[in-house]
């Protein structure tokens, strides 16, 4: 063998290879980009995994002794829970069991009508002479220890009853076991005067754990659990290869030309190819579900029949009215999947390329298909609102048995779902009409050359990719920093890092990339004049807004609940604050300035490029809210950017965004001191607008007064005329295909 030819060889593979820089940032540079907006995603979900109380229905209760406590104030005593557990984890309520009632039945019926998680039965101690109500409040050691005698009996077992069927109930099994193992380890504690009392102290009984569910509900929760991830994943690729073929595949066979020059119409065409998909995508996750159902079943029943004890492998097979659902919430699911591969795919150049994209949808799809199996997500309206992650949620409760509680739920699935078809099939509609990405060419990767070409041909306004670029890197240096820098423990670390993060980073990078790449950094920007008038009416705008603003801020917070610790600790921050001054500059200023540059200036200059305004409005105010950590602040920002990025977008200048910006967070932080020291001074306020308990008071009058005038202030803004002529530059609403390509 010559080695010098497969040197050869092998040199020229490896440049066939990476001749096509949109293939080499595929499998090079998208994974350096893509997991830290995974990160980013996982921190956004882990907010769903907060901790539920556990509500405890204790039978029995007066009949405890004294000495040691076991419940003290309607809470368990400190020192039974787990160090990790606050007391704040359990919900105790007391209760006596009536003679006429059985035990297990009445166990039974609240667990099965979710009145609690969990039951515990302490019995009456055989040979207890004296009732525990009336033994003396304080008796002496002597009295304390020998009373203990009937609850050391080891004949004495309280019992616990849960559903095992239930995450909740599981969890509060685990919690009262703690609970109730370390009482009864201190109710066994022999005491120096019980033993020179010649007082036993034989240890107590074992606690007594009982299942309700039955083996159908047990089996129920597996499959749900099993089945609607399984059928997700399927769904997803069965979808994409087809996808590829019909998209990127007729590009190599040269028949996609034949097909655009017939007389169907692109969206014709579009929904052709989709319901093509679909149909291979419904198909796929059908036979792979029937295979593994049928594989499964023979295989667990086997091993069920070998085995001569009871084995979690003898599930059985799924209901018959799950698999019913499943089918159902396939439909949506395929046609989601279906849209967003063809989108995907009509921007390969070759089959082979197309296949690259398979591994970024996927690992992006992951975290909204592991959250519903986690324990801890509940189907709420907030986790109902979130594509994928709803429809998994429904289908675990469906498939659980749980219909009737379920149906205030499905609608908002439903909704969510159908808003993610919509816009991944307008997505792929887009894609067809735009004949640059169905017929794009090679594209040499020369990185030097394409440097120094950008730098000497600079343009007006960046391309919507370099926008797009400046808007991960900022995604991505924000996730970063929330890693790599220490928490702040008061107010001045809190400002400092604040204000590092907001010059640092969210100003410096559209800044640099601005002053490389374009001609006028200042106007790509939008650091140009604005028109007259508007940086008053969009401080007027910031006011009117203002009551619907607090008002969807509340429904955002009842929809998705913060978690205590975030709150508490931004109210431990704030407590460092000794002028207002301070926060205007650090909260309000500082941020609108920053964030207005960068989202509302580089960004939606660059998106701007875009046939439709308000698409770029839209996407500027995505990685707007994306930047904020907290989910219930990336809502309500990506909601006002919308609001934003139109009044950039018409005046072509921040500074009426700035200004509403800057208004709009002074109002949140010393609006509430404002409100305060006016009723003071104008008493006659409280019939329109008051402060109660923390929460705003909003008369009808004055929302109606509200909304009348921000429409009103926002007509103002849809007729206004950027100053210095922009919009009339064809540079900038140009498409980037008018940049003449670089030299090879």
């Amino acid at each position: 063998m010559r080695w010098r030819n497969v040197k050869w060889i092998l040199l020229r593979e490896t440049r066939d290879q990476l001749r096509d820089r949109r293939t080499l940032f595929m499998i090079s540079v998208l994974p350096l980009l893509l997991y830290p907006l995974v990160g980013m995603a996982f921190l956004q979900m882990a907010q769903f995994l907060r901790e539920h109380p556990s509500r405890v229905l204790l039978i029995g209760a007066n009949q405890l002794p004294l000495i040691p406590p076991l419940v003290v104030d309607g809470q368990f005593a400190e020192g039974l829970l787990p160090a990790v557990l606050g007391a704040e984890s359990l919900e105790l309520t007391c209760a006596d069991l009536s003679p006429q009632v059985s035990l297990e039945a009445e166990a039974r019926r609240v667990l099965s009508a979710a009145e609690a998680d969990v039951v515990v039965y302490l019995p009456a101690p055989t040979g207890l002479s004296t009732p525990t109500s009336d033994l003396v409040t304080h008796p002496s050691r002597d009295q304390r220890d020998v009373g203990l005698g009937p609850w050391r009996n080891p004949q004495w077992q309280p019992r616990l009853f849960y559903h095992a069927a239930r995450d909740r109930s599981r969890v509060a099994h685990d919690r009262l076991w703690h609970v109730m193992t370390r009482w009864r380890q201190q109710l066994s504690e022999p005491q120096a005067t019980a033993v020179a009392a010649g007082t036993p102290t034989t240890p107590a009984g074992p606690l007594r754990a009982t299942d309700v569910a039955s083996s159908v509900q047990r089996r129920n929760l597996v499959w749900s659990k099993i089945l609607p991830f399984i059928l997700m994943v399927w769904a997803l690729t069965g979808a994409f290869y087809p996808a590829v073929d019909l998209c990127a595949g007729e590009k190599e066979r040269g028949t996609l030309e034949t097909l655009l020059s017939s007389p169907a119409r692109r969206g014709e065409i579009v929904w052709g190819k989709l319901l093509t998909v679909m149909l291979f995508s419904m198909a796929t996750s059908v036979l792979n579900l029937a295979s593994m159902l049928i594989t499964s079943t023979l295989v667990a029943n086997r091993l069920a029949v070998s085995s001569t004890q009871p084995t979690p492998w003898a599930i059985g097979v799924p209901p018959w009215s799950g698999l019913g659902w499943l089918l159902v919430a396939l439909v949506p699911v395929a046609a989601l999947f279906s849209a967003l591969s063809l989108a995907l795919a009509a921007q390969a150049r070759s089959t082979k390329e197309g296949q690259y994209y398979l591994l970024p949808l996927l690992i992006l799809a992951m975290p909204l298909l592991i959250l519903p199996v986690l324990p801890g997500v509940e189907l709420e309206l907030g986790t109902s609102l979130i594509p994928l992650t709803g429809m998994l949620l429904l289908l675990r409760k469906l498939m659980e048995g749980e219909h009737l509680s379920l149906l205030r739920f499905a609608v908002p699935v439903l909704v969510a779902t159908g808003i993610s078809c919509g816009l991944a099939i307008r997505w792929a509609i887009d894609q067809f009409n735009d004949e640059r990405v169905l017929f794009r060419e090679s594209e040499r990767f020369q990185p030097w050359r394409e440097l120094c070409y950008r730098l000497r041909h600079r343009r007006e306004m960046p391309l919507p990719s370099l926008a797009i670029t400046c808007g991960m890197l900022i995604l991505i240096g924000r996730f970063l920093l929330g890693l790599l820098l220490p928490a702040p423990t008061n107010w001045w670390e809190f400002s400092a890092m604040t204000m590092a993060t907001m010059v640092g980073l969210i100003a410096a990078v559209p800044t640099l990339l601005a002053v490389l790449f374009t001609k006028r950094p200042w106007r790509c920007l939008g650091l140009s004049a604005p028109p007259d008038w508007s940086m008053g009416v969009a401080v007027l705008l910031a006011l009117a807004l203002h009551p619907w603003v607090v008002i969807a801020g509340e429904w955002v917070r009842d929809v998705y609940p913060a978690p205590d610790g975030i709150m508490q600790g931004l109210q431990g921050l704030l407590s460092g604050v000794t002028a207002n001054w301070q926060l205007f500059w650090v909260l309000a200023l500082v941020p609108a300035i920053c964030e207005e540059l960068a989202f509302r200036g580089f960004l939606l200059s660059g998106l701007r490029a875009w046939s439709r305004p308000w698409r770029a409005i839209v996407v500027s105010s995505v990685f707007f809210g994306l930047a904020h950590g907290v989910i219930q602040q990336s809502v309500m920002a990506t909601l006002l950017g919308l609001v934003l990025g139109f009044m950039a977008f018409q005046s072509r200048s921040i500074w009426p965004a700035v200004a509403f910006h800057a208004t709009h967070n002074s109002l949140l932080f010393v609006g509430p001191q404002w409100l305060a020291q006016w009723q003071r001074w104008y008493p006659q306020l409280d019939s329109i607008l008051s402060m109660r308990d923390g929460q705003y008071q909003f008369h009808w009058s004055l929302l109606l007064m509200s909304a009348v005038g921000s429409l009103t202030l926002l007509a103002w803004f849809r007729g206004v005329r950027a100053v210095e002529g922009v919009a009339d530059q064809p540079a900038l609403i140009s498409h980037h295909g008018a940049l003449p390509a670089a030299p090879s």
